[in-house]
């Protein structure tokens, strides 16, 4: 985690947090349209369509001036340990979200990216994700999309992190890595971009309101497509119209579980295929497989 706010904004490379920064009722069934911080006065009346809460809190200055901040949830003081009263708790939860179309543009500024995307399609290794039978599937369901050259098939990586070094702060990271690279190339950590930051301090109950988002946006970019330009390896000057389709999601069994929507692995039926029981040692109040 970078020590400080502005090495934050360099590696995330935005200019302001506030730019990426998104809103959710506390309801979990809302996500509000990204407003810039000088024109929140404009939308201090706005509410949430599903359960009617207001967005923003309104507080008027001695001087008759308006001040208006979101309802959310202050992390600082959940950091320490300041048990606060439930209705601060039940405040709006913040995530920060980086375009999709942005980070794959991003992504094509590297030049080795540039340079290697599209090498691995031919490989001979029979483990290669291009052997493999969704990859035929997917040629199939785009009709061929996937394959041209000036495409490429894209993964979601999604963990949880205790950013803050406490079991009671949880963070959620979503990431975005492209398929079409030699795997020892795709795996760096350059080639990895955040896409969502979900800061917590707690899980939320649901996932589908925040992965709804990623998926319409991959939705509208394998539809219209994303005009990227970069260098190609005879130094040329390249411009395409580039087609990203989401292949699968990569995470560890704890993710799974919360993105699915099932028991976790210390439950008495933690498999998502059977309904097999797991087993409970002498003494102990969890299961184990």
């Amino acid at each position: 985690i970078p020590k400080s706010l502005y090495l934050v904004r360099e590696s995330l490379d935005v200019p302001s947090i506030d730019q990426v920064e998104y809103h959710v009722c506390p309801c979990q069934q809302h996500i509000y349209k990204h407003v810039a911080k000088e024109e929140w006065i404009l939308h201090r009346d706005e509410k949430c369509p599903k359960c009617e809460k207001s967005r923003f809190r309104v507080v008027t200055k001695p001087d008759g001036s308006l001040m208006v901040s979101p309802r959310k949830v202050c992390h600082l003081l959940v950091r320490y340990r300041i048990y606060l009263n439930e209705v601060l708790f039940r405040e709006m939860q913040v995530f920060y979200a980086f375009k999709l179309e942005s980070q794959i543009k991003r992504l094509f500024r590297i030049p080795e990216f540039a340079r290697k995307r599209g090498t691995q399609r031919d490989s001979a290794d029979p483990n290669s994700f291009f052997k493999s039978r969704h990859w035929k599937w997917i040629k199939q369901v785009t009709n061929g999309e996937a394959a041209k050259h000036s495409n490429s098939v894209y993964s979601i990586g999604f963990d949880w992190c205790q950013a803050a070094k406490s079991k009671d702060h949880s963070m959620g990271v979503v990431s975005l890595r492209c398929e079409d690279l030699p795997p020892d190339l795709a795996h760096k950590d350059i080639m990895t971009l955040p896409l969502l930051y979900l800061p917590g301090p707690k899980e939320p109950k649901c996932l589908n309101i925040f992965f709804n988002v990623i998926a319409d946006e991959f939705m509208e970019a394998a539809e219209k497509g994303i005009s990227v330009t970069y260098t190609n390896s005879s130094g040329q000057l390249v411009q395409v119209q580039h087609k990203p389709f989401w292949a699968f999601i990569h995470c560890d069994s704890p993710a799974r579980s919360k993105l699915g929507c099932f028991n976790g692995a210390n439950a008495l039926f933690c498999c998502p295929f059977c309904r097999h029981p797991s087993s409970q040692a002498p003494g102990q109040t969890t299961y184990k497989p």
